[in-house]
């Protein structure tokens, strides 16, 4: 019995494999303010993702099928697996002591 062997190449290209560059916009600000007990507070804020964009941050590289949520068999190769996550803001204060 004759032994076989698939092999399979994928041909894709150049630049189709990598996600767009991520253009960070955030916006920080803070205020140091010193006490008379050799203490300090910082009030803080931060905005990150001003401008609320989805950048895709992650795809699927595997050559395969899965069912959507459909039921329907689709490839699964170049599916969005991580976008920048939505607008967000952080208030804080750093207490030194």
């Amino acid at each position: 019995m004759k032994r076989m062997f698939v092999r399979i190449l994928f041909l894709v290209m150049v630049g189709f494999l990598f996600t767009p560059s991520l253009e960070g916009q955030e916006f920080a600000s803070k205020k140091v303010s010193a006490s008379r007990n050799n203490s300090a507070s910082t009030p803080m804020f931060d905005l990150f993702n001003i401008v609320n964009a989805n950048t895709i941050l992650g795809v699927e590289t595997l050559a395969s099928t899965t069912r959507d949520r459909h039921g329907q068999t689709v490839p699964r190769f170049g599916r969005v697996t991580q976008i920048l996550n939505p607008r967000i803001f952080r208030l804080g204060v750093r207490w030194i002591f």
